[in-house]
Parts: structure tokens; C-alpha cells; sequence
């Protein structure tokens, strides 16, 4: 694929159709959130604001945005950015276009509790709310380094524990693992669980007490193939969902309760993708 044709594609999932398509400028879409009616897409280093219904552009920052955030969270006009790999929530503001940086440490992912904004640290196990105006933070837990996390319910903080390790000049987490750390936030107990599967993942949605866990079946396969679905008050097993046989699973929306499935067409250079309503 040309940089030329980089784009966001909005598609039916009933018949799979194109309903709209919108180029990023030569740069990669890395994540969006929602502002009303709207969509905010961030991609390299720009801003987009898009209609939801047909991916028309409604603003556009491209002077001072923070680059490759892929993780995004507002509040009121303040978009709090952050990066994998990086150690820093940038703060961005719709209305002035400029960004302010909070130091804190590695693996952070954006998550929200039902009276606040928070962030949990993967490489140290810190979760910390954060006073987007006074650019502060405040310890919540400490919790256990990992790979993934999640909050079920605005309660149940998953986190899949992991080691991290340097490789390619940065810290980096292990890649998969079968320890499961559930926290109470409301209780303030914590309860570990063994997984009977490589674990790569975990998602959770904010209205329910479900953990959707992204796991590789058994065998020499390297990619996902694999949800399991678990209570995280009791860390029981409710059901596993199976690709179909040649698919992998590459997305999980627990907000939706849809699991997609990849299929690479490698001599075609393309991908099938199929939609699953869990019910």
C-alpha cells in the first residue's frame, strides 16, 4: 500500500459495502475517540475532527498535536494523548490548538473509573487519577507490571501481569502470559487467576462485568485465535469463542460485544474480515 492512499474507511458491516472513505495526508490512522456526533482521529502527527455519517471533515489541527498518540481520552475540550512506548500523557486543548506534557512512566493506557479520568502505568503498575487542568496526578493502587488492562464495569481493574525487559533501546513487556490480576476498586481486594492459555489481551466494557481475553490456541500459531470470556468478580470462565478455522482474531469490541476475524489473502495482498455478534 502507497502512503498515498492512506485512509479511514467507513463500512457497513451488514454487507461489508464502503460508505465513505477519508485520506490521512500520507499518515497512518492510530486512534480514535468520540466528541458527540463526531469522531476524533488522530494519525501521525495530525488532528482530525469527522462527521460520523459520512467522514466529513469538520476541523482540523496540524500545528503542535502530539505525535503518534494511540490511545485517546476527552474531556470537555481537553484530549488527553498518550503513546505506548513513551512516558508522557500529552494534554492537548481543542479550542487553543497547544498541548501540555505530564511525566509519568512507560506502557500508559487511559482508562475511566465512574467519577474520574485515570491511567494506568504497565511498566511500573501504578494506576493514578489525573486533574487534567491542574496537570497533576494521584495515586490510586499499586498494581502489578504487564502487558494489558482493562476496567469491567468501572470496578474490576484486569490487569495481565508480565515482566518487562530492554530490547531495541526501550523497555518492552513480555508478549503474552497466563497470569491474571483482577482489583476490587470498590473493595480494594485483589484476586489472582492462572489462565489455561497464552494470554495476549484483555478488553473489557464499561456497562458490564465481562473480561474478553484474547488468547492463542495451542500449537505453534503465533497470532490470536481464541476469546475467552470470564466473570471478573469471580474470575470463572463463561464461554470461549473460536475463529473460524483459517482466521485469526485481530480486534475486540467489548463496548459492542463484537469480535472481528482476520483471513490474509496473501497472493492478493488483502484481508477477508468477519463480524461476530456475541449474544
Amino acid at each position: 500500500m502507497s502512503y498515498a492512499s492512506l485512509s479511514l474507511r467507513l463500512i457497513d458491516m451488514k454487507n461489508g459495502t464502503e460508505l465513505a472513505r477519508r485520506r490521512t495526508k500520507y499518515q497512518q490512522p492510530r486512534s480514535i475517540t468520540y466528541r458527540g456526533p463526531d469522531l476524533l482521529l488522530a494519525t501521525d502527527s495530525r488532528l482530525f475532527q469527522l462527521s460520523q455519517s459520512d467522514l466529513g471533515v469538520r476541523r482540523t489541527w496540524e500545528h503542535a498535536v502530539p505525535r503518534f498518540a494511540d490511545a485517546l481520552e476527552l474531556e470537555s475540550d481537553s484530549l488527553l494523548m498518550t503513546n505506548w512506548m513513551r512516558p508522557t500523557v500529552s494534554i492537548f486543548d481543542l479550542t487553543t490548538g497547544r498541548s501540555k506534557r505530564l511525566l509519568l512512566d512507560a506502557g500508559l493506557r487511559p482508562l475511566r473509573t465512574p467519577d474520574r479520568l485515570a491511567i494506568y502505568a504497565l511498566r511500573s503498575g501504578l494506576f493514578r487519577s489525573i486533574d487534567i487542568a491542574a496537570r497533576s496526578s494521584q495515586l490510586i493502587l499499586k498494581g502489578v507490571a504487564g502487558l494489558s488492562v482493562a476496567l469491567a464495569g468501572r470496578r474490576w481493574l484486569a490487569v495481565l501481569a508480565g515482566s518487562w525487559a530492554r530490547a531495541g533501546g526501550a523497555d518492552q513487556p513480555a508478549g503474552e502470559t497466563r497470569e491474571l490480576v483482577v482489583y476490587d476498586l470498590n473493595l480494594g481486594t485483589a484476586r489472582k487467576k492462572t489462565l489455561s492459555r497464552e494470554t495476549l489481551a484483555v478488553e473489557a466494557a464499561r456497562g458490564s462485568s465481562i473480561l474478553w481475553l484474547v488468547q492463542r490456541a495451542p500449537g505453534p500459531r503465533v497470532l490470536p485465535s481464541i476469546v475467552e470470556r470470564m466473570d471478573a468478580q469471580t474470575c470463572e470462565t463463561i464461554d470461549t469463542i473460536a475463529a473460524p478455522r483459517g482466521n485469526d482474531v485481530v480486534r475486540v469490541i467489548a463496548d459492542r460485544s463484537v469480535v472481528f476475524f482476520g483471513q490474509p489473502l496473501y497472493q492478493d495482498r488483502q484481508a477477508v474480515i468477519t463480524c461476530g455478534i456475541v449474544s
